[in-house]
């Protein structure tokens, strides 16, 4: 891909100038390991020589190991600071652990010095677990004994429990520790770390797959007494080490089975990957297969089978401690009886017991009073789970139950209203209720059993009000419908000061235009390496200074009739988009009639993320038909994307801002649309996904919506001063802090917006009463649908927060990273730019933005320059090729820092 392409040019650029730089290399001590390491980091290499030589001598073994050992994805984007950070504190708090003579040099390297364990996100936590952890050790003369304190007590101190509400599985020990809930694999990672912190060997252990199938799980080890121990994460058995509930399963692995292994995590380097199932393409993690000191496999045993049992207060509900008896049914003499487990034991700790295969039973689970009996037949497996629901309701795998709640509008007062449900495909088959105007909680109102993963029509009447809105069930046992009698928002008009390109009054001759085209199409199919030293002839220079938009019409059209885009062509053919690795489907459909100006473009992400590949699969047809047409605000095109994998970042990471811009580009070159009317919207983990989309890479959409989704980390609100973006949450969506970080991010954008109403067009709705689902969103696309992108704004304030994002509007950074950012400003032939932490780029200017007649003054960062620029066609070709966008293509560039300046530190 193109993306792909222009990325590796872009590391090569920064390698060939860091080499370049002065002094580089005057004290080059390290190992072959390391320069071959340093060999791949690209644009980030100049930080890791800055390590190298800041590490004091007495530590330098530690530094090489880490970069020697490191992944592509750290040695592309750890900064110097933090690796030696992280080595000085490592280096301190061994020293100073009593049991330090008990622990070799090379295991201090693997299992203390690393800053990271997995994939998880790379974190400070260092010091702030020591301050943690050290007071809880102080009297502790070994490292289990250390270990063990450190389980007992800093998960109640830090208050992190268990839950699947997390994030993601993979967190960082700082976001579990901020979020107070992790799973397993979180935990872990916190327990490792804090284990670290403190000079104690401890790693990520886990299976990919129980070999019943049920599952993954991961705790830790921690070295002791001469061999490695292991521990449940926030689950210390007061009797030691080597205590769980895990270890009769452990027992059953299979050390040659991938999938049913036991796997200890390795900094250096293995030659055995880790199979994450969080992460199954990250092949960056080594590990050691320690299978055998688990493993106590017994004979099969074809009589018996484990029966586990997990009781819920109600479907779709939590976990509850209840009294569970299970009896055969032929003989009630035969009886089993235990106590279930409740929420914040692990999601594969179940209430287990052995008993004969192919017998009928009848479990019966007792709570508080309520009781609830149900028959299990018959089964020749070795394991089952099930699940049974104190609340009397049936469980029916084949149906939902759907609560509808009717309002006069948004925010508004619930009315009894007159609701009927039509299955699509079907009008035979309806549903018929009274909405409640008064209700006990918020999993009350009209009660309707409906068939799961069916779209139906819902049409509400209240006093001969009436609307009609579609409904797609899901696979969940319960979902709540709010429905607005109001309807969709009124249609806004096209604001008056929207964006228009530039008008071509004087089109080129046919003679001059066909050799121009002639000769923008060598260009654009030339390899790189050639195009740097292109030089096109002075008549076409002359061409685009007369004529500027004439030219670019040309050079778009060129760039589009190269033989250059075959693989993004069968991408569109196929309905799918590729990044790397990645590759997503979606669906399209047009919707009204094709605006003269290019179809507009809605792309909608479904809800779902680390779940199975039928959740997701079954989310992504939910979307496809979520946002309900509005053919009367003019034509469009609605596309439903499909997430690239199914994990819980699936939307929200780095391979998915290159992923959306390598769509967008494809619609343009194909789907001939306007490129200043592409829009994102996404519900849940879509949501997410347009948090994190909409502020990374704004210059790319006229509008954007998030609903129940919120900021991950690394998201910030300063990049949205020009750019639409609306987002919602419901009060009662009280999983993940989904509502104090969005209204957290409210309150930054109101700081960052002051007295002025001309900048930040940014609003957050706060539905009352409403949980994760049902929010009143269905028709955002009418609200949206007037904006225009404004590629060209007069101010931009760019974060940056990662390495992956090197265009924002008329800015372009080679090497971004975050914490690095540029303020700048453009009007009347000035420009004056303000930049933190060693920025170098260019400004990219055309007269859209300057009169080329003109000098034009550069303020940067206090110190003034004056020059002439001229129009330069390559230049216009380079961007337009970058961008694969004509309204982010310039025919200017200024170099930052300038010649005359130094960088701003």
């Amino acid at each position: 891909m193109k993306v792909d392409y222009l990325r590796r040019a872009r590391s090569i650029l920064g390698l060939v100038l860091a080499v370049s730089a002065p002094n580089l290399f005057a004290a080059d001590w390290w190992s072959d390991a390391v320069s071959q390491a340093l060999d791949q980091a690209g644009t980030n290499r100049q930080e890791l020589v800055q390590a190298l030589q800041r590490t004091p001598e007495a530590q330098r073994e530690g530094i090489q190991f880490l970069i020697a050992n490191m992944p592509l994805r750290d040695l592309k984007s750890l900064s110097a600071d933090f690796l030696v950070e992280n080595v000085s504190l490592a280096y301190g708090a061994f020293e100073q652990a009593p049991w330090a003579n008990t622990v070799s040099h090379e295991m201090f390297l693997n299992d203390i010095l690393p800053y990271a364990s997995v994939t998880e996100p790379r974190e400070n936590w260092r010091k702030r677990l020591q301050e943690l952890s050290a007071p809880l050790v102080k009297d502790c003369k070994t490292t289990g004994e250390a270990a063990q304190k450190i389980n007992q007590r800093l998960f109640g101190q830090v208050n992190v429990k268990y839950s699947t509400n997390r994030r993601a599985p993979d967190q960082g020990p700082l976001e579990t520790m901020q979020s107070g809930v992790a799973t397993c694999t979180g935990l872990s990672i916190l327990l490792v770390d804090a284990c670290r912190s403190v000079g104690v060997p401890a790693r990520v252990t886990g299976t990919p797959m129980w070999t019943d199938n049920r599952g993954n799980h991961t705790w830790v080890e921690v070295w002791d007494k001469g061999g490695w121990h292991y521990a449940g994460a926030a689950e210390a058995d007061p009797n030691g080490l080597d205590r769980g509930w895990f270890g009769g399963s452990a027992a059953q692995a299979i050390k040659d089975d991938s999938q049913h292994a036991i796997y200890a995590s390795s900094f250096k380097k293995t030659g055995v990957i880790f199979p994450l199932p969080w992460s199954r393409r990250a092949d960056y993690v080594n590990a050691v297969n320690v299978t055998d000191r688990y493993a106590k496999p017994k004979p099969l045993d074809s009589t018996n089978m484990t029966l586990m049992i997990n009781v819920l207060d109600h479907p779709g509900g939590k976990r509850v401690v209840s009294r569970v008896t299970v009896t055969d049914a032929a003989n009630e003499d035969v009886r089993f009886s235990g106590t279930s487990k409740e929420e914040p034991a692990d999601m594969n700790d179940h209430l287990a017991f052995r008993v004969p295969r192919q017998h009928a039973y009848i479990i019966e689970a007792v709570r508080d009073g309520q009781r609830h009996k149900q028959n299990y037949p018959g089964t020749t497996n070795a394991f089952e789970v099930v699940k049974v629901f104190l609340s009397n309701e049936e469980s029916d795998a084949d149906k939902m139950k759907l609560i509808v709640n009717v309002f006069d509008r948004p925010a508004g007062k619930r009315l009894a209203a007159e609701v009927v449900v039509t299955e699509v495909d079907d009008a035979k088959v309806q549903f018929k209720g009274t909405s409640k105007e008064k209700v006990s909680g918020r999993y009350d109102g009209l009660g309707l059993q409906v068939p799961k993963q069916h779209t139906f029509f819902v049409d509400a009447e209240y006093e001969g009000q009436k609307h009609r809105q579609y409904y797609t069930s899901r696979t969940n046992a319960q979902d709540n419908l709010t429905v607005f009698l109001g309807g969709y928002p009124p249609v806004r008009p096209r604001p008056a000061d929207s964006y228009m390109p530039p008008s071509i009054t004087k089109p080129l001759s046919a003679k001059d235009e066909a050799k121009l085209k002639t000769a923008l199409i060598e260009f654009f199919s030339t390899p790189a390496s050639n195009q740097a030293a292109w030089k096109f002839p002075g008549k076409f220079e002359k061409l685009l200074a007369k004529n500027e938009p004439a030219v670019r019409r040309a050079a778009w059209e060129a760039f589009c009739a190269a033989p250059i885009h075959s693989g993004m062509k069968e991408d569109f053919s196929a309905k799918q988009v590729h990044f790397n690795q990645y590759l997503s489907p979606y669906t399209l459909k047009a919707v009204g009639t094709h605006p003269a100006d290019g179809w507009p473009l809605f792309i909608a992400m479904h809800g779902g993320g680390g779940a199975p590949q039928e959740v997701n699969d079954s989310q992504w047809r939910v979307m496809q038909g979520y946002y309900r047409d509005h053919p009367e605000v003019g034509g469009y095109l609605y596309l439903a994307l499909r997430a690239p994998n199914n994990t819980w970042n699936g939307f929200y990471t780095g391979y998915v801002y290159p992923l959306i811009a390598n769509l967008i580009e494809q619609f343009e070159l194909f789907g001939d649309i306007n490129p200043n009317k592409v829009f994102i919207m996404g519900y849940s983990h879509g949501g997410y996904g347009a948090f994190a989309i909409g502020p990374k890479m704004p210059d790319h959409f006229a509008a954007v919506h998030a609903s129940a989704g919120a900021p991950a980390d690394g998201i910030v609100p300063n990049t949205l001063r020009n750019t639409v973006f609306t987002f919602m949450v419901g009060g009662e969506d009280k999983d993940y802090g989904r509502v104090g970080l969005c209204t957290s991010f409210a309150e930054s954008i109101s700081k960052l917006r002051g007295n002025r109403s001309d900048i930040f067009p940014v609003s957050f709705q706060l539905v009352p009463d409403n949980p994760h689902t049902g929010l009143p969103d269905r028709d955002k696309i009418a609200e949206m649908y007037p904006n225009v992108r404004n590629p060209i704004p007069r101010d931009l304030t760019w974060l940056m927060t990662d390495d992956v994002i090197h265009d924002f509007f008329w800015l372009h950074v080679p090497a971004p990273g975050g914490g690095k950012e540029i303020d700048a400003i453009c009007r009347d032939n000035r420009l004056i730019v303000t930049t933190r932490n060693g920025v170098a780029g260019s400004i990219l200017l055309d007269n859209r933005l300057i009169d080329f007649k003109k000098p034009v003054t550069l303020e940067f960062n206090g110190q003034t320059t004056t020059r002439k620029l001229q129009p330069s066609l390559r230049t216009l070709c380079e961007t337009l090729q970058r961008r694969g966008d004509p309204e982010l293509a310039f025919t200017a560039q200024i170099d930052l820092p300038p010649a005359e300046s130094p960088i701003h530190p």
